[in-house]
This record gives C-alpha cells, sequence and structure tokens, in this order.
C-alpha cells in the first residue's frame, strides 16, 4: 500500500493492463454487433499493439491514435509484392540469412553480398555492397514512378 492506500503489490500492473483491455474493448463493441467479430479485432488489437511496442516499431500510448484504416486504404493501392515486401519488413521476417539460419542450422547468418555477420533486414537496405546499391536505385526509381503515376491519377 502507498500513502494513499493503494494497492503496490505485484499485481498492480495486471490491474491497469486489465483496465485497459477493457477500454479497448468496449471501444471495439461499438465498431460491430457481431460478438466473433468484435472479439477477433479486439485480439488483434492488442496483438498488433504488444508485437509493434515490442519491435520499437510504434509504442503501445500513441498505437491508438495511428489511423490504421487510413494505413489500409494505402496500402491497398500498392502493388501486392510491395504489401508482401512491407509486411516482411517491419516484422522483421524477410528471407534474411539471419531467419533462414534459425530455420536451417546449415545456413550461415552471413550477408551474401558484402560478407559481413548477421545479415539482418536492417542491413539488407543499409548494406554497401555495389550490387546491392545498384538493386536500392532501381527499387526506388520503381516506387518513385509508381507514386508518380497515382499523383497523376488523383489529380486527373
Amino acid at each position: 500500500m502507498d500513502l494513499e492506500g493503494r494497492d503496490c503489490g505485484p499485481n498492480l500492473h495486471q490491474q491497469q493492463l486489465s483496465i485497459q483491455r477493457d477500454e479497448d474493448l468496449n471501444r471495439y463493441k461499438k465498431a460491430t454487433k457481431v460478438p466473433k467479430n468484435t472479439l477477433n479485432r479486439y485480439w488483434l488489437n492488442i496483438t498488433a499493439k504488444d508485437l509493434y511496442h515490442d519491435k520499437e516499431i510504434v509504442h503501445r500510448e500513441v498505437f491508438d491514435q495511428i489511423w490504421w484504416d487510413g494505413v489500409k486504404a494505402v496500402s491497398h493501392g500498392l502493388p501486392k509484392t510491395f504489401q508482401v515486401w512491407w509486411t516482411n519488413y517491419v516484422s522483421h521476417f524477410c528471407g534474411t540469412n539471419r531467419q533462414l539460419s534459425r530455420i536451417n542450422p546449415s545456413i550461415k547468418n552471413i550477408c551474401p553480398s558484402c560478407g559481413r555477420c548477421d545479415e539482418s533486414t536492417q542491413h539488407v537496405i543499409r548494406c554497401k555492397d555495389s550490387g546491392r546499391l545498384n538493386m536500392l536505385g532501381l527499387s526506388i526509381g520503381i516506387i518513385i514512378n509508381f507514386l508518380t503515376n497515382i499523383r497523376k491519377q488523383i489529380q486527373s
């Protein structure tokens, strides 16, 4: 107990978490009348919030301030291959040798382009190998062309 009589024991964090999740669930009750859909959306929200927080992508406290329906709408306009790449990149599960070596111990966790140890998703876009830099340039060009075409479609 603190000076004001509040419980400060090991269950305090669980109580606060429970209150927050109850508030989250109440928000989703308003979103749909089908209980299964409500629970699915609630569970997905909590799971995504925890994952993004743990991966230091989005802090738990600001997660609900992001307009996720807008993110979804924008992503549907992107090429499917880019959607797949982005999902893999953000979740840190691209087909890098870091991930592949976890599945198959015979695969070495080394960048095949520059030979650096620990080929992570971050390393893939920061590798200084000339071949990777050329590929990055081509990829950026494709994205710029795509965005330019979208802009033209919106303006017309």
